[in-house]
């Protein structure tokens, strides 16, 4: 090892004492450097999120180039020159020289690298960077230059000519960097499978997500022992008949078991998920349900063997994910997958569990054909089913999870929608009723006169009333509440109509005061915040008219919630002309606001007319942190302990009339439903409706700082090696001068 590392510090010095490294290091990273901070269209402030996913994007292409060049000297120039036979007279092996060459690139890469972790603290600086995640991608972008310098090394094992080995690398890794992943698009079946893991660009996204798969580090692996190998053989040609074979055999052992390594890693494999919230792991909430199961759930994947890259990609990652639900339910969900379209019986039994085949585009002889293609599971236990009608890439996690959840309830409590103070239908909440109905019986149900409601009704849910509520009405509700019943309310203290006046004015209704008396002060004020949603209003130039998006303080959207239950998870919610909340005088209920507006934010006076075309100031936004929606705990009505939701607008969660429906921001619905999953004690399944979403915006920054972050990380990183480069040329000239001196050598 001692010589194998004099190599690389000879290989080193050699880069750093040339201007060569110094100008493909300021190549590199002012490439990488643009496209990831200057770049209009997608630099980390266009995408909005606190990732480095521009710069994995850039350095991705950045390094197809980079490391031909790099590697293209590394025996080439040996072999012109003639050294290459003196360093195989110093007792050095062919294996020393090829891995101490790959030492010294690797490390040369890795400072590159290196000189991009300002990129890494300016994120954390401007948000809630995923951390591992940003690791794992720096692992992937490492290891894939690893398995580059190694096919460079081979290439320029086969030729004296520096410029034919860079164009030899550049083919060969071309095929892997872009090619497989670019051919296997029209491919299907085994042969599209097969491609797509030869594929860089499939491993690299695994790794830079955040997940380090066995099957990701086998392939980097694998390239790297099997292209150093041919490099050696190369280079054993020089040698002896006899030992030139026996390289050659050691070569072809070392591919074959490459070979049988990887096919029996993929039977037996393992994940390290490195992301911050553990999003590719599954959920203690999934864990808990699958080992509560009460006899074995049988999952049937009705899916093709023949199917596009695309579809057959999702089809292993679906097989994955069963494996991890099998492993955690200790054996009490069992699976299979079934190609229906092979096997006649097979086919029958896929009818019958409702199984639709589906129609799917596959290039062709240059143009699309359409093939029948089945993606469905069948979830069962015992006598209930579930069908997964087209399992696609997502939130497979949940969508299996909740399936599964579905057909294991015995029997499903009861939500009551309530009816009969101009509330909306069902029919207006889509997307709410499809998140409830997989786990709830839902009801509509008017309020009756008598002091009662059926036993049944585990929850009373109240969406956007727009009548005051008759007394008895409220008696009733009094008496849900006195057994320990939970309510749910969005309620919106505001009347607007958009369509035909822009005055919004104050709703007058005894539902405001029934709300202070548990502990909930609905303020006659209109909540307005600098974060919010935008709308489209027409504007004309000249005989132009056109329409445009512009800020509307009105739509508050907030990014700040409260460490409780029903927030987890969440990213944004939008709501409009929103009420903002506070506790009421009552001090022995516990208040807690959820859904927070912005640092910067206001409370508006109604009646006040909207004036779209205003433009809004930092002054204007005097308040922060007020609460949208809150939570209340305690004896509402009695001695008996109860809950309450109670959300400042009333229709952020309905999709609308029909033929006039509009579909809601994802967060929408998910803080509506994980409010019923808390209200019904069902806590653990927001963890698992919620874990999939992973925004992680930006913070507000002025346009100064942004311009600073921009110019340093593209001009800092440059000027550092060049700064190094100039410090190293004057320490070498120091040295240089001492040696000359009389009496240096003693």
């Amino acid at each position: 090892m001692r010589k194998t590392w004099t190599i690389a510090r000879k290989e080193l010095a050699g880069f750093f004492d040339s201007l060569i490294a110094y100008v493909l290091l300021a190549l590199f990273l002012g490439f990488c450097g643009f496209l990831t901070w200057m770049w209009p269209s997608g630099n980390v402030f266009v995408s909005g999120t606190a990732s480095l996913g521009a710069f994995w994007a850039a350095a991705y292409w950045a390094l197809f180039i980079f490391v031909p060049l790099l590697t293209m000297r590394a025996l080439a120039e040996e072999r012109r020159s003639g050294t290459l036979d003196l360093l195989l007279t110093k007792a050095v092996t062919d294996w020393q020289i090829v891995f101490g060459k790959f030492l010294a690139s690797v490390v040369l890469i890795t400072v590159a690298l290196v000189c991009t972790l300002p990129y890494w603290a300016s994120i954390a600086y401007l948000g809630p960077a995923d951390h591992g995640a940003i690791a794992c991608g720096y692992l992937a972008l490492l290891l894939m230059s690893a398995a580059y310098i190694a096919i460079g090394i081979w290439a320029s094992s086969l030729t004296n000519n520096q410029v034919v080995s860079a164009l030899i690398a550049l083919v060969v890794i071309f095929f892997f960097h872009f090619l497989f992943g670019f051919v296997v698009e029209g491919e299907s079946g085994m042969l599209a499978l097969v491609l797509q893991r030869l594929s860089t660009d499939a491993h690299f996204a695994s790794m830079s997500r955040g997940v380090i798969d066995s099957r990701d580090l086998l392939y980097f692996t694998s390239i790297i022992l099997v292209a150093l190998a041919l490099a050696e053989a190369n280079l054993a040609k020089r040698s002896a008949v006899r030992n030139r074979g026996r390289v050659l055999r050691f070569t072809l052992a070392i591919c074959i078991a490459v070979v049988m390594v990887n096919v029996l890693g993929d039977r037996f494999k393992f994940r390290v998920d490195l992301t911050d919230d553990g999003r590719y792991t599954l959920s203690p909430a999934t864990r808990n349900m699958l080992q509560a199961l009460p006899e074995p759930v049988t999952v049937t994947a009705y899916y093709s063997e023949e199917l596009p890259a695309q579809y057959a990609a999702v089809r292993e990652e679906f097989r994955d994910l069963l494996a991890e639900f099998h492993d955690a339910a200790d054996g009490n969900l069992v699976y299979e997958f079934v190609d229906p379209g092979t096997d006649g019986t097979r086919l029958e039994e896929a009818k019958n569990a409702g199984v639709r085949a589906v129609q799917v585009n596959i290039p062709q002889k240059d143009k699309f054909e359409q093939m029948i293609a089945y993606m469905s599971a069948s979830v069962k236990m015992g006598e209930r089913s579930d069908l997964l009608e087209v399992v696609q890439g997502g939130s497979m996690e949940h969508t299996l999870g909740m399936s599964v959840k579905k057909v294991s309830i015995d029997k499903k409590p009861t939500i009551g929608f309530v009816q009969g103070h101009g509330e909306p239908s069902i029919g207006e909440m889509g997307e709410v009723y499809q998140s409830l109905d997989v786990l709830y019986e839902i009801a509509t149900i008017p309020l009756p006169d008598s002091l009662s409601l059926p036993d049944r009704f585990a929850a009373l849910l109240i969406v956007d009333p727009v009548d005051s509520f008759p007394e008895h009405h409220l008696r009733v509700l009094d008496e849900m509440l006195a057994r320990g019943r939970p309510i749910l309310i969005a309620y919106s203290g505001l009347i607007n109509d958009l369509g035909s006046t822009p005055l919004v004015g104050a709703r007058q209704s005894n539902l405001t005061t029934w709300l202070a008396s548990k502990g909930v002060d609905v303020q006659p004020t209109i909540l307005i915040d600098q974060l919010c949603g935008q709308v489209q209003i027409r504007q004309q130039r000249g005989d132009i008219p056109f329409v445009v998006s512009i800020p509307f303080p009105y739509f508050p959207m907030s990014r700040s919630f409260a460490d409780h239950a029903i927030t987890k998870g969440l990213e944004s919610v939008l709501m409009q002309f929103c009420s903002p909340l506070a506790r009421s005088q009552r001090s022995d209920v516990a208040f807690t606001p959820l859904v927070l507006s912005s640092e910067h934010s206001a409370a508006l006076q109604p009646p006040h007319v909207i004036d779209p075309q205003r433009q809004w100031g930092l002054a204007d936004f005097p308040l922060t942190g007020q609460a949208m929606a809150a939570a209340v705990e305690g004896p509402l009505a009695g001695p008996t302990l109860a809950r309450m939701v109670v959300f400042g607008n009333g229709r952020f969660a309905v999709n609308g009339a029909q033929g006039q429906q509009q579909q809601l921001n994802p967060d929408n619905i998910n803080v509506f439903v994980n409010a019923v999953d808390w209200l019904v004690d069902e806590t653990g399944l927001i963890e698992l409706r919620t874990k999939q979403v992973n925004f992680r915006p930006l913070n507000t920054v002025s346009d100064g700082v942004r311009n600073t972050l921009k110019w340093a990380n593209l001009v800092l990183p440059i000027l550092a090696a060049f700064i190094y480069g100039m410090l190293r040329a004057a320490w070498r000239r120091r040295q240089r001068s001492r040696r000359m001196q009389p009496g240096h050598v003693q």
